[in-house]
């Protein structure tokens, strides 16, 4: 396993207090938290243990024709005549140890996978786990992972090693990335279907599924071949939440990865319907958490998975 630590936008327009977009908060945040002090230590370590350094950092040319025209956030670089490349605005701060033999990622976009040879390049060098850090978390960071997932990267996020215009949008941010919930395709398309899925929207789903599905409708959904594959992608450092059927919920259980069970009950009588686990047998002791009731017609246990 080949390993890459990615500095992104750790610029002198950013982070440095002379740069233009010092008043977003990236410097108050960065002198707070002494990121610079923890990204430094975290290059020094990937360099002793022969990860590949990448750094990262966006800018246009003079005159803005690479510019992407149709966002509001690229726009202001326009309006105030920065992130100038060739210029001290988009050299990285001084105090990050860029070397030769470095590889520079020069991009226009967010992510600093379009429009560059990133992934060739992590390819070429047989790397399948990314540790990221940059400014800011809620931008790059959250950008980088995202599509890093779907190009079957494992993604560390150095947290520490992260900057935010203020502390919400670095913990949200964070938090955001950390919790899954996985879902079967039949609970899927039955989701989709309901007026309350305008708030599933916001939630990162993997949908695990062995048949061809309907269009996923949001970004940050994602479609995995079988339990399996979603339990490796997840199994060391998410927070999941498993809704569906009994072989995905057996597919956990069996794993020791579940540690709380909630179960919404709403009285239907029914001939014969599909059970919580299936596929294996196994066992496992429950302890009583709290009855709670949802609405007129739903309860809701929840137990604690003993261990």
């Amino acid at each position: 396993m080949n390993k890459a630590l990615l500095v992104m936008d750790y610029m002198n327009e950013l982070i440095h207090p002379e740069g233009k977009f010092k008043a977003r908060g990236y410097v108050q945040f960065e002198n707070e938290h002494q990121t610079l002090t923890n990204v430094i230590d975290a290059v020094k370590h990937a360099r002793e243990k022969g990860f590949l350094i990448i750094y990262v950092k966006f800018g246009f040319t003079e005159d803005y024709k690479d510019l992407p025209k149709n966002s509001p956030l690229f726009a202001k670089a326009k309006e105030f005549k920065a992130v100038l490349l060739d210029t001290w605005a988009t050299e990285f701060h001084a105090c990050l140890d860029v070397r030769k033999e470095d590889k520079i990622i020069v991009k226009q976009r967010i992510s600093p996978f379009y429009g560059t040879d990133l992934d060739a390049y992590l390819r070429t060098h047989e790397v399948d786990e990314l540790l990221l850090c940059g400014v800011s978390t809620d931008l790059v960071v959250q950008s980088c992972a995202r599509d890093a997932h779907d190009r079957d990267y494992k993604v560390i996020i150095l947290a520490d090693c992260c900057v935010a215009g203020n502390k919400a949008d670095h913990e949200n941010s964070l938090e955001t990335l950390k919790k899954f919930t996985i879902v079967g395709r039949r609970t899927y398309e039955i989701l989709t279907q309901q007026p309350e899925f305008v708030e599933l929207k916001k939630v990162n789903l993997i949908v695990v599924s062995k048949q061809p599905i309907i269009p996923l409708l949001n970004a940050n959904h994602f479609l995995v071949n079988s339990p399996k594959e979603a339990l490796n992608l997840l199994k060391e450092n998410q927070e999941v939440i498993v809704a569906g059927g009994g072989m995905l919920n057996t597919a956990f259980m069996v794993e020791n990865l579940v540690d709380e069970i909630y179960l919404d009950i709403e009285p239907i009588l029914l001939g014969e319907g599909i059970p919580f686990f299936n596929g294996t047998d196994f066992e496992r002791n429950l302890k009583f958490i709290e009855l709670k009731k949802i609405n007129d017609q739903v309860i809701q246990l929840h137990y604690h998975v003993i261990k």
